[in-house]
């Protein structure tokens, strides 16, 4: 069952857009842009109309949302990227996440950047621009110990930044599936070895880091494309095939 908590809210002027959520089940509200600010260092990369704002290749623009909140203790707010505006625009919420604390009573700005290589991308006012979802937390109480070893002791230790590596671990139990042509469970075993990509070798024959991702960006967008169209003539042969039928 669905639950609520009272967030009380104040917006700077009357045509400010309160957030919405975009369908019964969702978890995000979708907050809306209302004014837009241009960093410093951002004056040769953004440009601001009268009622959009436009972004070039790896620009960022500061949004003001015109809306203020009272977040309950004991709760944040998070602010994440939209996934649509994320993977057909290149936006992304700079810091994501953003964290909107409950203690806070100052607008609620958003810093978006636009990640594609070539394009420019366009925010218009009044667009949605990104999500917030309410999430409890649990405040931390530290407990100082004069020694490393009163820590505890684990497996791991001191290990990190990609100690534990990247290729697959063959002894990993994964959960239990069964099995399609005996019904009783197996143990599925990882077959991926994840590919890491740090940067482009100076001996590569795959070109710069912006020419990789150009190709990439050039290469989805045909894709999507070559989709649309498909889609369009499946649509339209059913909507033939349906005439037939109805003659």
């Amino acid at each position: 069952m669905k639950t609520f908590i009272d967030v009380q809210i104040f917006r700077d002027h009357s045509d400010v857009i309160l957030p919405t959520y975009g369908s019964e089940d969702a978890a995000g509200i979708d907050l809306y842009s209302y004014l837009f600010e241009v960093p410093s260092d951002m004056n040769n990369l953004v440009k601001v109309k009268k009622d959009e704002c436009e972004i070039k290749p790896f620009g960022r623009v500061m949004i003001h949302t015109g809306i203020h909140m009272a977040i309950p203790k004991g709760y944040y707010l998070a602010i994440v990227p939209r996934s649509g505006m994320a993977c057909k625009k290149d936006l992304i919420v700079a810091n994501t996440p953003g964290t909107i604390d409950a203690d806070y009573r100052g607008e609620i700005m958003i810093c978006l950047k636009n990640l594609h290589p070539t394009e420019t991308r366009i925010i218009k006012i009044g667009e949605r621009v990104c999500q917030g979802i309410f999430l409890k937390y649990e405040a931390a109480r530290f407990l100082e110990v004069d020694t490393l070893e009163k820590l505890g002791t684990t497996e791991r230790g001191e290990g990190g930044f990609g100690s534990t590596g990247t290729e697959q671990i063959q002894d990993q139990q994964y959960p239990k599936y069964p099995d399609e042509g005996t019904g009783k469970p197996t143990i599925a075993k990882g077959a991926f070895k994840p590919k890491i990509y740090h940067g482009v070798p100076s001996d590569s024959n795959l070109g710069s880091m912006d020419e990789v991702l150009t190709k990439h960006h050039q290469k989805r967008e045909k894709d999507m494309k070559d989709f649309e169209d498909k889609v369009k003539k499946s649509k339209n042969k059913d909507k033939e095939n349906k005439a037939k039928s109805e003659l």
